[in-house]
């Protein structure tokens, strides 16, 4: 039922953003939009959403659906991690289904993204220009993709209350993924220094380019596009 409700809210802001839901893959989403800023809205709005639905009182006594002391206005019920990434795609219908499938790399770098977050969290490949005056940025710093060539600037955005929110590092799992120091802990991936360094260097020289299409990957466990 949980997951059905969080079904609706997605789907609703597909719709308020005039997105097209490509497909789903278990609780995970895949969503088109024409630019950026109408993927980045969409991310912000399902986050501020979710915290504010009507969850069962089961569900948000346990210990991952509610926050501390004060924070219940940040961290309340189920959550979801988004990545977006934009750019040139394939489409390609699908009979089966009916619907148009995407395709390429885009696609693939949305749900890398998508995979190293949290719950709760929005990360993007590029520095979308913020569609709203109270939305933060949050640079990452640059990080390999499993199975991306290149390394990629990662960047978090909040809005209002919500850049309150504290998350870990990204979620870089091996050492395909990550630098290791000698006794195998994970180093911070601009200064080589440990994790505990919050290093937030800018970047710097970085060409922006808008492309055709704009890709959110989301997960709940769950993911989007």
């Amino acid at each position: 039922i949980n997951a059905e409700y969080m079904g609706t809210i997605m789907r609703r802001n597909i719709r308020a953003e005039r997105g097209y839901e490509v497909k789903t893959q278990g609780d995970s989403f895949m969503v088109a939009f024409d630019t950026p800023a109408a993927a980045l809205r969409f991310s912000l709005n399902v986050q501020r959403e979710l915290v504010s639905a009507d969850w069962p009182q089961g569900l948000l006594q346990h210990e991952t659906c509610h926050g501390g002391e004060g924070e219940d206005d940040i961290w309340r019920g189920l959550r979801v991690r988004i990545g977006i990434s934009y750019g040139p795609v394939e489409r390609e219908y699908d009979p089966g289904t009916t619907r148009v499938d995407y395709f390429g790399p885009t696609v693939n770098c949305a749900a890398r993204v998508e995979s190293i977050g949290h719950g709760g969290q929005v990360l993007s490949t590029e520095n979308i220009p913020p569609p709203d005056s109270d939305i933060t940025v949050k640079f990452l710093g640059v990080l390999p993709l499993k199975g991306i060539k290149e390394e990629l600037a990662i960047y978090q955005f909040d809005q209002g209350n919500f850049s309150r929110r504290q998350f870990p590092e990204p979620r870089l799992q091996n050492a395909q993924e990550a630098k290791l120091g000698a006794d195998g802990s994970q180093l911070c991936l601009n200064c080589n220094r440990s994790l505990r360094c919050r290093c937030r260097k800018t970047a710097a020289g970085r060409n922006q380019r808008l492309n055709s299409a704009a890709h959110s990957s989301m997960s709940s466990n769950t993911s989007f596009w």
